[in-house]
């Protein structure tokens, strides 16, 4: 069976939910609207959930390794705790910072006057509320730019890192009101090595793929993995779940309800991007060269 016909047969079981989704963003702008992000965090991606009240989070890519610690921050006489960044929200404020910065090539990015306005651009409804979306912006924004960064490949006869807080200076004023706005932007300055990450390994993505995949994170992590690979990938490779879960889901509890969410968000992505020839395999996932899902030229548009 050749990969048409299996890719075919593999589609057809896909819930109706999924396909509605994915065909509306299959619709893509021409040329797509384009969001960045650095390589760094397709390397190893964020939390999916909330890792708690841990000291560090690492995710591992072979010899490179991303470790995460959690910024505090002082109010009054209180210093909080803010916890590690995780989920969707932190995926599309990266991507957002990323983006922006590269756009107008400079460190410092402005937020706008209004966090739903802000939330608009993320293509999120913005709601108020202890579990709404203007809630958790900012509970996922204060964790990003407080926290600290690690990015080490070492191995058994060499040791090399950098260290980093991807903000070093923030002015952001909490103005919820519809109706009334900031008299200043939110503003950000990254970290300047931060900056050099941006400017020299920053991956294109369909941002119209993001909105409708953005319900989950794991989706997301898969589709820009996925995205970023076939960018380069010149000769079919294996890639066992084991190293996988390791780079993307180590906190799926064990491999076999890692493969099962990994396998339901890669048909979902499939429909998006119809040109990846991306198979399960016994222990893994093997990747063909597959035609890139943002093209030069559209970058360059």
């Amino acid at each position: 069976m050749n990969w048409k016909h299996r890719r075919h047969r593999e589609t057809m079981k896909l819930t109706r939910g999924q396909k509605n989704i994915i065909e509306r963003a299959a619709k893509r702008e021409d040329p797509p609207h384009l969001v960045f992000l650095t390589k760094i965090f397709i390397q190893a991606s964020l939390p999916h959930k909330d890792p708690g009240n841990e000291e560090h989070w690492v995710r591992t890519n072979g010899h490179f390794s991303l470790r995460i610690s959690p910024g505090e921050m002082t109010v009054g006489t209180e210093t909080i705790r803010l916890g590690i960044p995780y989920g969707t929200f932190a995926r599309l404020l990266l991507m957002w910072i990323v983006t922006e910065s590269l756009q107008t090539k400079s460190r410092t990015v402005f937020m706008g006057k209004s966090l739903r306005r802000f939330l608009a651009h993320l293509g999120i409804a913005a709601t108020g509320g202890v579990n709404g979306s203007i809630t958790r912006l900012k509970d996922q924004l204060l964790r990003l730019i407080h926290c600290r960064l690690a990015l080490e490949h070492n191995t058994e006869t060499s040791l090399t890192g950098v260290q980093f807080y991807l903000v070093e200076q923030k002015s952001l004023t909490w103005i919820e009101n519809l109706n009334v706005l900031s008299l200043t932007e939110n503003m950000l300055e990254l970290n300047e090595k931060f900056y050099e990450y941006i400017t020299s390994s920053a991956v294109p993505l369909d941002f119209e793929v993001i909105k409708a995949i953005k319900q989950s994170s794991f989706a997301i992590d898969i589709y820009v993995w996925l995205t970023y690979r076939m960018s380069s990938l010149r000769e079919k490779q294996f890639i066992s779940w084991r190293l996988l879960a390791k780079q993307m889901g180590s906190d799926y509890g064990d491999l076999k309800n890692f493969k099962k969410k990994f396998s339901q968000h890669l048909k979902t992505i499939q429909v998006a991007y119809p040109e990846l020839k991306v198979f399960i395999e016994t222990g893994g996932l093997k990747l063909y060269p597959s035609p890139t899902h943002i093209k030069k030229k559209e970058v360059g548009a």
